[in-house]
């Protein structure tokens, strides 16, 4: 009977103090090792998740301008609103926000590719939401300056005829981790491959 005793008292025994600690501090930095690597993947996925999402939006665009026999319209949202981001953009900083706001997609029956007039038959198609701040968006037609629009025409051709949409993710070190580019020629999308939308994304 007390050798039983004696067995029961040793199975019971738990964690000293200086072992808790230990694995505490162990545990501690596995986590902050796997934060940094965690919220990378989340970025990455965020990126590519835009990149498909404004890849989808020209195709979209394309296909129902020709269905519809009318312009069909691609502008950047002012922020939180159903409206295009009116008056050209004027600054440095309004030209690398200005597509991280969200877009528009519109049946543009008036005319008039930088703002929506309901009375004169225009009509949102769908609303995209704003993308996150670390990505740059750079929509240009050959290295031009930010575009304010891109207009699909009912025969399935795009103003400007040749445009570019590069999506960009660097991380801290400013090492590109995500390249994405999509080169509209007279409507129709082409894909680059990646090691021309790397070589894109570190040059800005």
């Amino acid at each position: 009977m007390p050798v039983f005793n004696g067995l029961a008292k040793r199975n019971q025994s738990g964690l000293t103090l200086p072992e808790l600690l230990w694995a505490m501090a162990l545990f501690g930095v596995l986590i902050a090792a796997g934060v940094p690597s965690m919220v990378g993947m989340t970025n990455r996925l965020e990126a590519e998740s835009a990149f498909r999402n404004f890849r989808g939006a020209v195709s979209y665009a394309r296909a129902e301008a020709i269905v519809r026999r009318a312009n069909v319209v691609l502008c950047p949202r002012q922020a939180n609103t159903e409206m295009c981001h009116a008056g050209g953009i004027g600054s440095d900083d309004e030209e690398e926000r200005v597509w991280k706001q969200g877009w528009l997609l519109f049946v543009d029956r008036g005319n008039s590719p930088s703002s929506i007039d309901e009375s004169e038959g225009d009509q949102i198609l769908k609303v995209y939401d704003e993308v996150d701040d670390t990505l740059d968006i750079i929509i240009t037609n050959s290295g031009s300056g930010q575009l304010d629009n891109v207009r699909f025409t009912s025969k399935g051709g795009s103003a400007p005829s040749t445009l570019s949409v590069l999506i960009c993710l660097k991380d801290e070190y400013d090492d590109v981790d995500f390249a994405g580019l999509t080169v509209v020629h007279h409507g129709r999308v082409r894909m680059s491959d990646r090691d021309e939308a790397q070589e894109d994304c570190n040059a800005i």
